[in-house]
């Protein structure tokens, strides 16, 4: 069985019977609970909406959940003029930017304010400005694909 709690935001998998003498495992957002016989009880992904973005994210075939009425994501792309980024793009409403950059590969990053993507897209490097200000501040998830525009 499978519940989720919007008021915690808490995905929770119920797996097998959980004993009275279940063993709770905690790391990282996510509690696993072993029963007395070792089976592996129950799991509770916390924040499990950023964990379900990151893993389709991440190529994992999942259904995309439509809230009745939602827009597609809306994401203003920006063609960069750098040796190290071929274009970028940022969604205000979710603080999401994603990032091609030219030796391949896109990044997304959650959590980024939009001064962070004004100043990107302002700055005169942007290869110095994403390592000084987004790489290794904002969490990231590698995307298996992007929504990207075709460019160059």
């Amino acid at each position: 069985m499978t519940r989720y709690d919007r008021d915690r935001d808490t995905l929770i998998v119920s797996l097998a019977p959980r004993s009275r003498k279940a063993t709770e495992y905690e790391g990282q957002g996510v509690v696993a609970v072993v029963n007395d016989a070792g089976e592996l009880a129950e799991l509770s992904i916390g924040a499990a909406t950023r964990f379900m973005e990151q893993a389709r994210d991440a190529g994992v075939p999942m259904p995309t959940p439509q809230r009745p009425g939602a827009e597609p994501e809306r994401m203003a792309w920006v063609q960069a003029d750098s040796t190290m980024i071929r274009l970028f793009g940022y969604d205000e409403e979710a603080r999401v930017l994603e990032v091609v950059f030219r030796r391949g590969g896109a990044y997304r990053y959650y959590d980024v304010p939009p001064d962070v993507f004004r100043g990107l897209r302002l700055a005169p490097s942007k290869g110095r400005y994403m390592h000084e200000h987004i790489l290794g501040v904002y969490r990231w998830v590698r995307l298996s694909r992007t929504t990207a525009p075709l460019a160059e």
